[in-house]
């Protein structure tokens, strides 16, 4: 990963970017389509104590101690761009909250927007679904849900206001009714 952020910082790229990245193989229609990303880049996260952009998509839907998500620094919106070889469609995107008991989802994002490109325009987002004023879930992981779109990039913006956010992890179906 060093090696990575060393060339994009050759390439200009700001070192607020983060990247994560991992070849992933070709995954069932009714898996977990953020796992199955080329690349995954984020424009800010905590990065320490238990908040890394890889923890929000490792399959783990609880925090624990080390692994607790994906962190917005206070006043910040924050990207995680998903990036595909192939083109994928979806329709639904859950956001698991950190936290347990009394503590949970307590740093919710307030507003959430999330925008797909092509391959051929990735610079040319276009906003599938939007959202703010969004109250804290008091149980139920949000499951967000809008009509069928195929992209080659995805992207989930999320910010709190003045307040830090966070999510334990980030799950994205072509939903066909069968998935819980």
């Amino acid at each position: 990963v060093q090696k990575a952020i060393d060339t994009l910082a050759a390439f200009g790229v700001p070192s607020e970017v983060h990247v994560f990245s991992a070849h992933r193989t070709p995954v069932e229609a009714t898996a977990n389509l953020a796992a199955a990303a080329e690349k995954v880049t984020a424009t800010v996260s905590q990065g320490s104590n238990g908040f890394f952009v890889s923890c929000a998509l490792d399959g783990q839907r609880t925090s624990t101690g080390d692994r607790k998500g994906w962190k917005v620094p206070a006043g910040q919106v924050g990207a995680l761009t998903f990036i595909y070889d192939t083109p994928v469609t979806f329709n639904r995107m859950d956001l698991y909250p950190t936290g347990e008991g009394v503590s949970f989802a307590a740093q919710f994002p307030t507003e959430i927007k999330i925008s797909v490109a092509s391959a051929e325009t990735p610079d040319e987002w276009r906003v599938i679904y939007e959202q703010s004023g969004i109250a804290r879930p008091t149980t139920e992981v949000p499951v967000l849900r809008f009509d069928s779109v195929t992209a080659s990039r995805v992207r989930i913006e999320i910010s709190g206001g003045s307040l830090s956010v966070e999510l334990c992890e980030i799950e994205i179906y072509n939903d066909d009714g069968s998935i819980p």
